[in-house]
């Protein structure tokens, strides 16, 4: 069975955080943020992630001893080359993402949280460099009502 190589951008809340409450995130058996359920899906290879915040990066380390960690988007993505990437960075830095993940090995997937951007010009950009790239992607809104 083929496994598809996935990659984390940002480690807080939604990008692991939302799993550790009292567990440990390598024996949970539902998961809240993109780490535990990259790593509970039998046919996804969580690979790396990369936060600039090192305590978030020893956590994940510690965690997931198999998966790399980077400081910045680039080297990751070089480095890397995931198909499956998760842009959980902080709203006012998806754009950005956006456009290191289009511009260093293009993702066949790309899953994006909510807000998709911090303005509508912004989205309008990101989702027409999207459509050209011919990348995929979602807005992850599944957190609603929680």
């Amino acid at each position: 069975m083929r496994r598809f190589k996935a990659a984390i951008i940002g480690l807080g809340r939604i990008g692991q955080g939302f799993d550790l409450g009292g567990r440990g995130a390598e024996k949970l058996e539902e998961a809240r943020s993109y780490a535990g359920a990259f790593g509970l899906h039998p046919r996804i290879e969580l690979v790396a992630a990369c936060d600039p915040n090192a305590d978030r990066r020893r956590l994940f380390a510690r965690l997931r001893p198999k998966a790399r960690v980077y400081a910045a988007i680039g080297p990751m993505l070089r480095a890397e080359r995931p198909e499956i990437l998760a842009v959980a960075c902080p709203t006012r830095e998806h754009a950005r993402a956006v456009r290191e993940a289009l511009s260093g090995g293009k993702p066949a997937f790309l899953m994006l949280e909510k807000p998709f951007c911090a303005a509508y010009g912004e989205a309008r950009e990101c989702a027409r460099a999207l459509g050209r790239a011919r990348v995929r992607s979602a807005v992850n809104y599944s957190r609603r009502w929680l």
